[in-house]
């Protein structure tokens, strides 16, 4: 008779430990969770003055027009050593970053086709050089082949 007098109690508070030892457990993950977030969130703040700069370089969308317009102005500030340019392909993958692969060419002296890639390289927008090529087109003047990547992230805001 005591023992099924006492039965409930004892799984009652069988129970009662069982959702203690549950309530501590999922409390030390809520915590790391938290803990995780708060760090996220001070990583956050120390590189969110560079997002404006950081969307400059790696935009949401290809936008190859201004790619192609800072090739021009490039264009005009290498004094015409680039004698043509063109997009080679554009990809579009939404579940990876995508790219847009430009070929230029470039024909001038050394120095001109020097300035030429500093400038590319030293442009806002992040480019990537895949491949590289001189050729002696004259005594004077080198050709220069360039294929050039430039990244975007397709990110689809909710």
């Amino acid at each position: 008779f005591g023992f099924f007098a006492l039965r409930p109690t004892l799984v009652t508070i069988a129970s009662l430990n069982r959702q203690i030892k549950d309530s501590r457990e999922m409390d030390k993950r809520l915590t790391l969770k938290l803990n995780m977030l708060v760090q996220a969130q001070a990583e956050y703040g120390v590189i969110a003055p560079f997002l404006p700069k950081i969307r400059r370089a790696i935009p949401e969308y290809p936008e190859y027009t201004n790619l192609l317009v800072d090739i021009e102005n490039i264009h005009e500030a290498t004094r015409g050593a680039v004698s043509k340019f063109g997009i080679s392909s554009v990809e579009l993958k939404a579940e990876t970053p995508g790219r847009v692969n430009l070929s230029v060419n470039a024909e001038g002296d050394y120095f001109s086709l020097e300035d030429l890639v500093n400038l590319l390289l030293g442009n806002e927008r992040l480019l990537t050089i895949n491949s590289l090529s001189f050729d002696a087109k004259k005594k004077s003047a080198l050709g220069l082949t360039l294929d050039v990547s430039a990244p975007y992230t397709q990110i689809k805001t909710q």
